[in-house]
């Protein structure tokens, strides 16, 4: 993932989640980069999975994203995460969630459309990032 991007979805998840009284205010670095790392974490999956096209519809705002698979697979990711590392029942990570990550895509599809940022350039990172692990992966395999 670009590094632009990843700074825009922290700002995002960071202004979204600031002062929502249902995390904790010791815990409100933790939710962003939760909810960073599970955005990173499908966006990323997609790309290497060969689903370039349908990530460019979603993050240039051409695909709905409700009942998206893509969202809601983000969306499962980050309620675990909120449920596991900032102790929030399922039902309040949930309503959190489900109301900030289509914040979090619109943003970044304003961005997309006004060419802040580019899909070739976050695939291209993607599969700079698989290339070196699958080289770090065969070397140790390899015994070196």
């Amino acid at each position: 993932m670009t590094e632009q991007l990843m700074n825009l979805v922290k700002e995002q998840a960071a202004t979204a989640l600031k002062g929502n009284p249902a995390i904790p205010a010791d815990k409100a670095g933790a939710a962003v980069s939760e909810l960073s790392s599970s955005f990173s974490t499908e966006i990323g999956k997609q790309i290497s999975g060969g689903n370039i096209e349908k990530v460019n519809e979603l993050l240039s705002g051409k695909a709905p994203v409700n009942d998206n698979p893509i969202v809601n697979s983000i969306k499962s990711d980050a309620i675990k995460g909120f449920t596991a590392k900032l102790g929030l029942n399922e039902g309040v990570a949930g309503s959190i969630i489900s109301s900030v990550v289509p914040v979090i895509i619109s943003q970044v599809a304003g961005k997309m459309k006004s060419g802040e940022l580019n899909l070739q350039s976050i695939a291209g990172n993607v599969a700079g990032n698989l290339k070196e692990n699958i080289g770090g992966m065969a070397g140790k395999i390899m015994g070196e």
